[in-house]
């Protein structure tokens, strides 16, 4: 296939066309045998794990079985569960410790954020009299005069509305 593919371009009258036609037979036949190669590993692996999964479902059927033996085996369960409870008390100590930790991190941010509303009010009420004080100053009051009732008024003599 691929000395096919490689005589085309001694070919007289051969196109771009008839090359893309062997390239992509090339690369069905390449994509078949690869996809067949992956199903047989594939295939082994599901046998080996099978085979895998059921010594395993044997080894742990066969170590729950009771065996009499000469061993004193009461010895080793109670070191076996003294450590269990041992780490389980460990384990309840780490929780404890954490659940302080995280509560200790809490209540320090919230610390924190307090200190800066704090800090915030106070910058506010020293900024609150020097706002009013710019708001209204006295020198920026402009006074209209109305005219009174009977006072001589520069309107005389125009009609009224």
């Amino acid at each position: 296939d691929l000395l096919r593919l490689s005589k085309i371009k001694d070919r007289f009258l051969a196109c771009p066309s008839d090359v893309d036609l062997e390239v992509s037979s090339l690369k069905t036949k390449i994509c078949k045998a690869l996809d067949a190669v992956g199903e047989d590993i594939k295939a082994a692996f599901g046998k080996r794990d099978l085979d895998v999964i059921s010594f395993m479902k044997d080894s742990l059927a066969r170590a729950d079985l009771k065996r009499l033996t000469s061993y004193n085996h009461e010895e080793h369960e109670r070191a076996k569960l003294a450590a269990i409870s041992a780490a389980v008390r460990r384990l309840s100590a780490f929780k404890e410790c954490w659940v302080d930790s995280t509560l200790l991190q809490s209540l320090e941010d919230q610390r924190i954020e307090n200190e800066r509303l704090a800090e915030a009010a106070a910058r506010l009420a020293e900024e609150i009299p020097e706002i009013n004080q710019e708001d209204a100053p006295d020198d920026d009051i402009l006074m209209i005069d109305y005219p009174e009732e009977g006072e001589p008024s520069s309107d005389k003599g125009k009609e009224p509305f």
